[in-house]
């Protein structure tokens, strides 16, 4: 009897204690749960109990998998970030490639040693080539892959291309 007498006044005391650090929350809480437990059956309060009891757990484990989700999610914004920022870096770096191309771009008349180029000149009326507007359909380093090219575009019909060979940067062409 006195192990139920002292064991009922330390509830007492740690329900008064705890009690008191409970927000006002928390403490409508807990009149509800003692409410239920006064209109039901023991029976009926443990199974109550032991769903709320499961419910929580439930609950946890949903709010770590909540959060890992959160942190897989800040992790995938970050690679992200960091592609869209390689992206950036990669059209920052094609275009100065694209300008140091242009730049490097050998004209003719800079031109050393010797290249063929496969033109076609269009007179409009001017029979002279130095004053024609000159096409240039092909650059080719060997005379052997200008002519090549001049054949499959002669079986294509365009008879008037003629490969221009070009020494120094100094055009001649070729009969």
């Amino acid at each position: 009897m006195k192990f139920i007498f002292s064991l009922s006044l330390l509830l007492f005391i740690s329900h008064i204690t705890f009690a008191q650090k409970l927000t006002k929350e928390e403490k409508a809480v807990q009149k509800e749960w003692e409410k239920r437990k006064k209109s039901m059956t023991p029976e009926e309060f443990k199974a109550l109990t032991e769903k709320r009891t499961t419910l929580d757990e439930s609950l946890k484990q949903a709010e770590s998998a909540s959060l890992e989700s959160e942190q897989a999610l800040a992790q995938k914004t970050a690679e992200l970030v960091a592609l869209r920022n390689k992206v950036i870096e990669l059209e920052k770096a094609k275009e100065t490639a694209k300008e140091q191309q242009s730049i490097a771009q050998v004209s003719p008349e800079d031109a050393k040693g010797t290249f063929y180029k496969v033109q076609i000149f269009s007179c409009d009326g001017n029979p002279d080539e130095e004053t024609a507007r000159k096409y240039t359909l092909g650059r080719f380093n060997t005379l052997g892959e200008a002519q090549r090219f001049l054949k499959s575009l002669q079986k294509m019909q365009i008879n008037n291309a003629k490969i221009v060979t070009y020494k120094n940067g100094k055009a001649t062409i070729n009969p």
